[in-house]
């Protein structure tokens, strides 16, 4: 599911004796990760589907995960699909993630391709500790997509599920429609995706 060349991590001891993972930095390099669902939609992500005595829950649940940034370079993301045999490549050349204050919320600077297409995004969004507990996961980003200014407004309830999506796309129409026809196609989730184009 994962494979990465070079991983860096600054641990804080002290809350380890408590169970808690809190980590200063963590940077991963080489990053090659493949998500897939099968033929009933069910991820290669989801730990705890197959345990029905919710014990593996449990076991995520008890350990607190901090994490005060995150720096991602050459990362390929692979998602295919069991059901229809899709496959879709994402590279990522860097991302950049770190807390702001004591607050929930966290900047983000991304660097990618999308189809053969320069992305750009920077802005804030929830925490990691929202994403990896499945809470509600604002964003309010902005950038470019292939040379073209686009802003993305709203949040995601489960990130970790692609469910619940609730965003509003601002740029111009070609750039909008194009995406918004990838979205609808690509989540089996039902997402509210408003289309803004100039």
């Amino acid at each position: 599911m994962i494979k990465v060349e070079k991983l860096q991590a600054q641990v804080r001891l002290l809350p380890l004796l408590f169970k808690d993972v809190e980590l200063r930095h963590i940077g991963l390099a080489g990053v090659d990760v493949l998500f897939e669902t099968d033929s009933n939609g069910q991820g290669n992500w989801d730990f705890t589907a197959g345990d029905k005595s919710g014990k593996s829950a449990g076991a995520f649940e008890s350990i607190k995960i901090d994490i005060d940034s995150i720096r991602i370079e050459n990362l390929s993301l692979a998602l295919r699909k069991g059901k229809t045999r899709s496959a879709k490549r994402i590279t990522l050349a860097r991302l950049d993630m770190a807390k702001q204050g004591s607050g929930d919320a966290q900047t983000f600077d991304l660097r990618t391709q999308y189809n053969g297409q320069p992305v750009t995004l920077k802005g804030t969004t929830g925490s990691i500790h929202q994403l990896l507990n499945h809470e509600r996961f604002p964003v309010q980003l902005s950038g470019k997509f292939s040379n073209a200014a686009v802003n993305i407004d709203g949040a995601i309830d489960d990130i970790l599920n692609l469910a619940g999506i609730d965003l509003k796309l601002n740029g111009p129409a070609r750039i909008c429609q194009k995406l918004g026809r990838s979205s609808v196609r690509s989540f089996q989730q039902p997402i509210n995706l408003l289309l803004r184009g100039d």
